[in-house]
């Protein structure tokens, strides 16, 4: 087993989730500046998504690459833990999923009341309106700017839950590469 030290199912996934965290961060820094140079000059909403789900991708094996390279360094499991060990990772996987769904979200529909409430443009023309407008006219005008508010919400949530379905897909299918790199980390260890 070389000089390596067997630890538990529960030891090892703590190790891969630490490591997933701290590699995170860098690779996080790397796939928002590859999103914003790819992504943000493409006008087309479905070639965005498309980018982003696939800069995700590739982000996300290279993370758990280097998650797991970083665990198996001084440590590893027997055989028998690896399912124990991908059951944790499969639930700490859809953790992940779920919060950032839920981020994502939120932080969207922030930013687009964020940009209504700042848009001194607006103000302006408002003000301006509510001067030449009675209260009654000035009451249909906020209607109708709530609905086109909410439309745009709507749309743009369209947007991200196809998106969030589409990296969901891509995080659970790139477990199933996780669990190869196990078991070959793993099986380097008996030998």
């Amino acid at each position: 087993m070389g000089n390596k030290t067997i630890i538990s199912s529960g030891k090892m996934t703590g190790r891969l989730i630490l490591y997933w965290i701290l590699w995170g961060i860098l690779v996080g820094s790397l796939q928002s500046a590859l999103v914003s140079a790819i992504a943000n000059p493409i006008e087309s909403f479905v070639a965005k998504a498309v980018v982003v789900v696939l800069v995700q991708g590739l982000c996300i094996i290279v993370l758990w690459k280097l998650s797991t390279l970083s665990s198996f360094k001084d440590k590893t499991i027997s055989e028998e833990d690896i399912p124990k060990v991908m059951k944790n990772l499969l639930i700490y996987t859809i953790v992940i999923i779920i919060i950032s769904c839920i981020i994502n979200v939120y932080t969207v529909n922030n930013s687009i009341d964020q940009a209504v409430d700042s848009n001194y443009q607006l103000k302006f023309t408002e003000h301006s309106l509510s001067k030449v407008y009675n209260d009654e006219q000035m009451a249909k005008y906020n209607d109708m700017k709530k609905k086109y508010i909410s439309e745009v919400k709507k749309k743009t949530n369209e947007y991200i839950f196809i998106v969030d379905i589409a990296v969901s897909v891509v995080y659970l299918a790139v477990l199933k590469l996780e669990k190869k790199e196990l078991i070959k980390y793993v099986k380097q260890n008996v030998q």
